[in-house]
């Protein structure tokens, strides 16, 4: 009876979260399978015919699609090593320092924060022929780069960019592992009198070998995935030179609206991402003078933020006057007129009303989320019911699903439901997030149970147990999920560019790129906007720096 009790009360909070699942994941990623070997047309859903195999044909003959991939794999082959290689070599050097440790993690973290909408349109202004960027070659007799412009450079430079933006992500995981191997290990390796080198190569790198599989696969995948960036600074040229599998998905479902033949570029992408994370995982003393040289390189790595912020605050004619100077990166003196960008975007915008609108539809998300995914997490840690461990599995395994291969079923079930244009349509397929259970589960997992039993004895439910107990237990990791919640709604650019038309409903990163594609938008009031989005989430990390990191290591820190 007590058996049979617990495998309801396990079903009852797993349950919410295998309903969306079901409706948003397991659904999706069905009719994905099925309409690939359709002709479905979302136009016309009435013609649909079966055609077999004839979409995977067609897609390995179109010499767009083979373009398509041969960029993305081209680009996750710059920016794996280049952006791997730079995490861990930062991290290494900030765990070197005592002085500013603190602010070097949050100096390389910020771009991290910044959505990929926010750095493209920044980098643009930097890419661009008379921008900071050529400014700087100038200044060392380095002819101006086309960059962007340019279709044997575009995708490296966008791959630089990248690099930038993701690169404090790793190095956050990297020196988590670090700091976690046991110092004795070093010090025995000091009294064999064991070089830097030595020390690193047997030490550090076979110690950090999980960690360097789950960076690698991470940056791979994030790479695999790359489309917001071609789509807001390239349209994915020049000759199609950053058009990515994954814009040619986004392209032939939602602009054509051929669904078949999206769902079977869906299925080729997913598998091949699949197979290669597979093989990847079987494959694969502090002084001032460094502190100086990290406070040197930090500044270099904020570069493009200094250069926005002290932009943000100047007319147009004084970014231009001032690009071949190191006044680029100094505002103006204050004046009457130092907030003039500013307030033109308040007041002529309507982007106070889109600020609002994410940070409602971030309440919403991290109340819902909590309660979803945190029972769900809860059931997978302490709850013993049926096939426990099968489903902790398949949480493991979409959590490395491109959820862009399944956005056009996501649009179609919203469609359906009647929910376009609706914060209802917006929220549903977002509550639910497998990394969010994942991470849950892992902090549940080290609940002492004799504090639930003590709980049964005062008769106090599971449920009550949960909200009254449970949660004011794990405050670390709901603070985690309600930043990375609040990350992902404030960065989020596909999926409400897709569900929302209506003016009235837009989020900070869709009004962003209303704002900055208007021609009579200046330069000034495109850097003011693009501050002002970036600075909310600067400041949520700066104020939960701790559990994001904690946040990010837990999830590889507990077995069982």
């Amino acid at each position: 009876m007590k058996k049979r009790t617990e495998s309801i009360m396990g079903m009852a909070f797993f349950g919410p979260a295998l309903v969306l699942l079901t409706i948003f994941l397991f659904l999706p990623m069905i009719l994905t399978l099925i309409f690939s070997f359709t002709d479905f047309f979302a136009l016309n859903p009435g013609l649909t015919h079966f055609v077999g195999l004839d979409n995977y044909i067609q897609i390995f003959k179109d010499d767009v699609f083979s373009q398509a991939f041969f960029n993305t794999v081209k680009f996750v082959i710059i920016i794996v090593p280049l952006q791997g290689i730079g995490a861990l070599v930062l991290a290494l050097l900030i765990n070197k320092v005592t002085h500013c440790k603190k602010y070097f993690k949050v100096a390389f973290f910020v771009p991290v924060v910044m959505s990929l909408a926010v750095v493209s349109t920044l980098w643009i202004q930097i890419y661009s022929p008379e921008g900071i960027m050529n400014a700087i070659l100038s200044f060392f007799g380095i002819d101006a780069q086309p960059f962007i412009n340019s279709a044997s450079q575009a995708l490296p430079s966008i791959a630089i960019m990248s690099a930038w933006q993701g690169m404090g992500y790793q190095m956050i995981i990297f020196l988590g592992g670090i700091q976690a191997i046991n110092p004795a290990l070093y010090e025995a390796a000091e009294m064999d009198h064991a070089t830097p080198w030595q020390k690193f190569k047997d030490i550090t790198l076979p110690e950090l070998k999980p960690l360097c599989v789950f960076v690698l696969i991470t940056i791979t995948i994030g790479a695999f995935r790359m489309l917001v960036q071609p789509m807001v600074m390239t349209g994915g040229g020049p000759s199609n030179s950053t058009y990515t599998v994954v814009y040619d998905i986004y392209e032939t479902g939602t602009v054509n609206w051929e669904i078949g033949l999206a769902s079977t570029m869906a299925i080729v992408f997913a598998f091949f991402v699949m197979i290669l994370t597979v093989i990847q995982t079987i494959a694969t003393r502090d002084n001032w003078i460094l502190t100086v040289v990290l406070l040197i390189v930090s500044l270099l790595f904020l570069f493009p933020v200094i250069w926005m912020l002290a932009n943000s605050f100047k007319p147009d004619a004084a970014i231009t006057a001032d690009m071949n100077s190191m006044a680029a990166f100094i505002p103006p003196a204050l004046n009457g007129n130092f907030f003039e960008n500013y307030v033109s975007v308040l007041t002529n915008t309507g982007f106070v009303r889109y600020m609002c609108n994410t940070l409602f539809y971030a309440a919403i998300l991290i109340v819902l989320g909590v309660i979803v995914n945190g029972l769900a997490g809860y059931a997978l840690a302490k709850i013993n019911f049926p096939f426990r461990e099968r489903w902790l599995l398949i949480i493991m395994l979409l959590m490395i699903v491109p959820m862009e291969t399944i956005i056009t079923i996501h649009f179609l079930i919203i469609a359906k439901l009647g929910l376009l244009n609706t914060v209802l349509g917006y929220v549903l397929p977002m509550i639910v997030n497998p990394f969010n259970i994942f991470l849950f589960r892992q902090v549940f997992l080290g609940l002492p149970d004799d504090v639930y039993e003590a709980a049964q004895l005062d008769h106090c439910g599971p449920v009550k147990y949960f909200f009254t107990m449970v949660l004011p237990m794990s405050k670390s990791v709901v603070a985690t999920v309600s930043v990375f919640t609040f990350l992902n709604v404030w960065n989020d650019y596909l999926w409400p560019s897709l569900v929302f038309t209506s003016s009235d409903l837009l989020t900070a990163q869709i009004g962003l790129n209303a704002i900055t594609s208007n021609d009579n938008t200046t330069t000034g009031q495109t850097l003011a906007v693009i501050t002002m989005v970036t600075i909310p989430v600067i400041i949520i990390y700066s104020l939960f720096s701790k559990q994001i990191v904690e946040g990010v290591i837990s999830t590889g820190s507990k077995e069982g």
